[in-house]
């Protein structure tokens, strides 16, 4: 599934793209994040027309009319629970059977701005923002920062490998490293095309993938 800045989501399979927009009931076409839940539903957060969930080729729309805090969706994850974890500008919100759970820097987030989500296998959720990554301990959030070793403070990626370790992508910093409790940074120096980094992913061997401002690593 493919977000573009423009002409709504794309998929792919096997033959020709599959394009959905305004036209077959996206509130947007600028798709942002694409996630998919456990019963197949696919979400998209979209730049100014709230959440949108496509099943069975019906859309349907969350937007603040509707207890969203913000139109405008950075990022989703989802949990072991099924719930489904919204970025937003205005804080990190939990949609569970249908009602929404909302956390803010008085639950201990970094920031309200989130600008990346990512749940790990052990089920840990971590919320990326401009001010540290935030890591959720059931009931409130754990903040890391550059006094705790991370090299930038703007948070734009996060993956776990297949051994375990938790990486880092950083909008200046480079890459991070967190295993063992200790932060590893890998930057320009290290052979990454750009500090500032937009995207991780990885294979089944070890393989990470980085994209960067400038290109894929």
């Amino acid at each position: 599934w493919i977000g573009t800045g423009g002409e709504g989501l794309v998929r792919l399979k096997s033959g020709p793209f599959i394009s959905f927009t305004k036209r077959e009931g996206l509130s947007q076409d600028v798709v942002l994040p694409v996630y998919e839940d456990a019963e197949g539903a696919i979400w998209m957060g979209t730049d100014g027309g709230g959440l949108d969930r496509l099943k069975d080729g019906r859309v349907t729309t969350l937007t603040t009319q509707n207890g969203l805090l913000d139109n405008l969706v950075f990022s989703l994850t989802g949990d072991r629970e099924g719930s489904l974890w919204i970025a937003t500008r205005g804080g990190l919100q939990r949609l569970q059977n249908g009602k929404f759970t909302v956390f803010t820097t008085s639950s201990g987030l970094s920031s309200n701005i989130i600008s990346c989500l990512y749940t790990d296998r052990q089920g840990t959720l971590w919320a990326g923002s401009r001010s540290g990554l935030s890591r959720f301990e059931g009931k409130r959030f754990r903040t890391y920062t550059t006094e705790d070793g991370l090299s930038n403070d703007y948070v734009t990626a996060v993956y776990q490998d297949p051994a375990g370790a938790l990486w880092v992508g950083t909008g200046g910093g480079g890459l991070n490293k967190s295993e063992a409790g200790r932060f590893t940074i890998y930057t320009q120096k290290n052979g990454l095309s750009s500090d500032t980094i937009r995207s991780l992913n990885g294979d089944a061997d070890g393989t990470i993938w980085i994209g960067t401002r400038d290109r894929k690593r």
